[in-house]
């Protein structure tokens, strides 16, 4: 049994192995990179369990480091195997990342929680799938609002809601706080329209 001190946050893990499969590595070859066992892989990959052992969270750091940048064909993989993972992690949403443009005043698990638990929807929305609010180092974050202050570097004045139109989206660039709603609503809403086909 793991002693609760060699225990971590398995957020940072779970982000790089998603990241790594949407890069076209397939989880058993991520497992079999770091030596470890498939299941335990699949485990922290899937998000069963929010914490992991230390030395995992390294190892898989490490082939995050190691793998982020090098193409899995040329490293033995089959196409239809990174093509298979690839399309798993489109699915799920799982390697797409909003650009943070300021972290401002938020520590790393709460933007590493953010990016986690957001999906793509559409073609610029993004949305939340977990609880309305989570806690990191002892302090309450909401979604909108870490999306707020990634975009801007600084804490929203009051309410932060959507201003595209989509109920519940937290992409950065379409929350706004409350003096900012004041301006949106001189803007009209179909600036966050697509272009027409």
């Amino acid at each position: 049994m793991t002693p609760q001190t060699d225990l971590v946050d398995a957020t940072p893990a779970r982000q790089q192995l998603r990241e790594l499969v949407a890069r076209g590595w397939p989880v058993t070859h991520i497992a079999q990179h770091i030596d470890t066992p498939h299941t335990t892989i699949v485990n922290i990959y899937i998000g069963r369990g929010s914490r992991t052992n230390r030395y995992l969270a390294r190892a898989i750091a490490r082939a995050h480091e190691e793998l982020i940048d090098a193409d899995p064909a040329t490293c033995g993989v089959r196409t239809h195997l990174s093509r298979r993972a690839r399309r798993s992690a489109a699915l799920h949403g799982w390697g797409w990342q909003p650009a943070v443009q300021h972290a401002g005043p938020l520590p790393a698990e709460a933007i590493a929680r953010f990016q986690n638990g957001t999906r793509k929807v559409g073609w610029a929305h993004l949305e939340w799938d977990g609880p309305s609010h989570f806690m990191v180092l002892g302090q309450q974050y909401r979604p909108p609002r870490i999306a707020f202050t990634l975009r801007t570097g600084r804490e929203p004045i009051g309410g932060v809601r959507p201003e595209c139109g989509h109920p519940g989206c937290v992409a950065p660039d379409h929350v706004e706080d409350q003096p900012g709603r004041v301006q949106t609503r001189k803007r009209p809403r179909d600036a966050w329209r697509p272009p027409a086909a």
